[in-house]
């Protein structure tokens, strides 16, 4: 009997160590750390499947050595549909918040945070181009 209590004793007390492994290893930073590492996996496998989908799609662009040309051309055109969508928001921003405060559905000190909110967005590619030192171009290349 007392043989059997000491194999109990000797189960329960293993029992406790496993379980209290187990919860050392769910801690908040080890589940963190499990997040993350399935975050990086993730993201290299999305630029494998971005750089692969690329390559099926536009084959010229993987041997050609006129590629960055090609990819700055692309760019260009992407920022240029991208400033004409900015520049449509700010119109409307404008002349929406301008007719709502003429009719009072909106404080005017609203319509200055507004204008100002547009003038910020508006000066964007200047502030960016400031930054960089590059003044004069507003393409990629």
């Amino acid at each position: 009997m007392n043989g059997n209590h000491s194999l109990a004793h000797r189960a329960n007390d293993l029992s406790l160590r496993t379980l209290a492994a187990v919860t050392a290893a769910t801690t908040p930073a080890v589940k963190l750390s499990r997040i993350a590492t399935r975050g990086t996996n993730f993201l290299s496998f999305a630029l494998m499947f971005t750089i692969a989908t690329l390559i099926i799609v536009h084959p010229s662009l993987a041997f050609t050595q006129d590629a960055a040309s090609q990819l700055k051309t692309q760019a260009n055109s992407a920022l240029s549909w991208l400033w004409t969508g900015v520049y449509f928001i700010l119109v409307v921003a404008v002349l929406g918040s301008g007719v709502m405060a003429a009719f009072g559905r909106m404080e005017w000190r609203t319509v200055g945070q507004v204008l100002i909110g547009c003038v910020v967005a508006g000066m964007a590619t200047a502030v960016v181009q400031g930054l960089f030192g590059n003044s004069t171009n507003t393409n990629f290349g």
